[in-house]
């Protein structure tokens, strides 16, 4: 259906966003005489649902096709060096998935809204409520006797349940819906501390940036963080003590060896940073599809 769509159409470059439709795209390129990207979200063949026979399938894609890219764009360095060992002689180009730079907006009374108490520190988990995140740590933990802080979780997602089930048991835990981009960063700075503890399930996890690391580090808000090599590279030796090995061990006495000096400092260090913008992101981008355009009109 798809191919029938577009076989007459008049297209110059033609973008496939996943391993899926990566074939159906280069049998346009073909037809057409387009020009060919592959434009992966994640390090495709290395997900969590690649597995089984589906990954199977999937690698049997990538590999057959891809040297028939004219371009292969991929989200970060970590997973670029991935397809430059696995793909002999390809040279990926780097377009980081980062937020637009944020405006701050009136501050969200976030604390009011929540009652959370004069003295008591507040947490904050973006995004969504799935598996392979370390949400029942954090609920757990927070949910602990030793733990008085209070910890909100923004966003929706399969395990929402859950997380409601906490809600209603603990006065410190917290749930708030999804809200639009423009405003996640309002509702970030209205808090102490990030949590982004991706769980490094699979390959594609592992080398992954997540938007949340980026929306902290944005706003300014230190946040406990997973031993994921991108992570490492965007904010340095200054935020290595924020690093948990497991958190599922290591949460608890983190938030206990919290201090307000230490939350302080780690503010002192974001600032410092010369965090990626979008604009330079998306000029790379611009840049390829018009030397593919350039090169195809020749």
């Amino acid at each position: 259906m798809v191919y029938k769509r577009f076989s007459r159409s008049n297209v110059s470059v033609i973008n496939a966003h996943s391993v899926a439709v990566l074939p159906v795209c280069a049998l346009l390129s073909r037809t057409l005489g387009a020009k060919l990207i592959y434009d992966t979200h994640e390090l495709e063949t290395e997900t969590v649902a690649a597995r089984g026979l589906q990954g199977r399938i999937f690698k049997l894609i990538e590999r057959h096709f891809i040297n028939s890219c004219d371009a292969v764009f991929v989200v970060n360095e970590s997973i670029a060096g991935w397809y430059a060992n696995r793909y002999r002689g390809l040279k990926p180009v780097v377009v980081r998935n980062i937020p637009e730079a944020p405006v701050l907006r009136e501050s969200f009374p976030m604390r009011q809204n929540l009652t959370v108490p004069d003295g008591k520190r507040l947490f904050i988990h973006v995004g969504n409520l799935a598996e392979s995140r370390n949400i029942e740590v954090i609920l757990q933990a927070f949910a602990s006797p030793g733990v008085d802080d209070h910890v909100v979780f923004l966003g929706d997602g399969p395990l929402i349940q859950l997380v409601d089930g906490y809600v209603s048991l603990h006065k410190n835990i917290h749930h708030l819906p999804s809200v639009s981009p423009a405003d996640v960063v309002g509702r970030v700075a209205a808090c102490d501390v990030g949590l982004c503890l991706i769980e490094p399930t699979c390959r594609s996890y592992e080398l992954s940036l997540p938007n949340k690391a980026l929306e902290y580090a944005m706003s300014g808000l230190p946040f406990f963080f997973t031993d994921l090599p991108e992570i490492g590279n965007l904010l340095g030796s200054g935020m290595y003590g924020w690093k948990l090995a497991d958190p599922s061990r290591d949460l608890v006495p983190a938030i206990h060896a919290l201090t307000a000096p230490r939350i302080a400092e780690a503010k002192v260090s974001l600032r410092g940073l010369l965090l990626p913008t979008w604009d330079e992101e998306s000029a790379v981008m611009v840049g390829k599809y018009a030397e593919l355009i350039e090169s195809r009109d020749r």
